[in-house]
């Protein structure tokens, strides 16, 4: 199983975690098989976390995008989130939560309940933009 889930030299997170459930499961030390295999197995990663992600992007490359300003917690730049935030540079920890309680007021998810399926999607969609703009104000 080891050397078919690594025949082309790749390891997704979910093949390393199933590989370590089986060695697990047959009482084998992990480390110990895939050294012995001659295979370089890194530790798996936690896709559900944001530094996971932003390492994965990272690794991917930019696509020869142009990289702007450099991106911070959320994967924004500084600038970005003080755009969807509508507030000026240099704006204060006050006024940032002030300017997100107004803007999550108005675009949270449940105050667009009742309406239309596509336009509570863009509501949840505009709400987690101006929740990652403020956590990437946060510091």
């Amino acid at each position: 199983a080891f050397n078919v889930a690594t025949a082309d030299n790749r390891l997704p997170s979910s093949t390393n975690y199933l590989l370590r459930f089986l060695s697990d499961v047959l009482d084998v030390r992990f480390d110990a098989f895939a050294s012995q295999q001659s295979k370089n197995v890194p530790a798996p990663g936690d896709p559900s976390s944001l530094e996971w992600w932003q390492a994965f992007e990272e690794a991917a490359g930019t696509g020869g995008k142009k990289k702007s300003a450099p991106k911070k917690r959320g994967g924004m730049s500084e600038s970005e989130a003080l755009e969807i935030l509508k507030l000026q540079p240099g704006a204060d920890e006050s006024e940032i939560a002030a300017a997100f309680r107004k803007l999550a007021s108005i675009h949270h998810p449940d105050r667009h309940a009742h309406l239309e399926e596509e336009q509570q999607k863009n509501a949840a969609k505009e709400f987690a933009k101006i929740r990652l703009a403020f956590e990437a104000l946060q510091s």
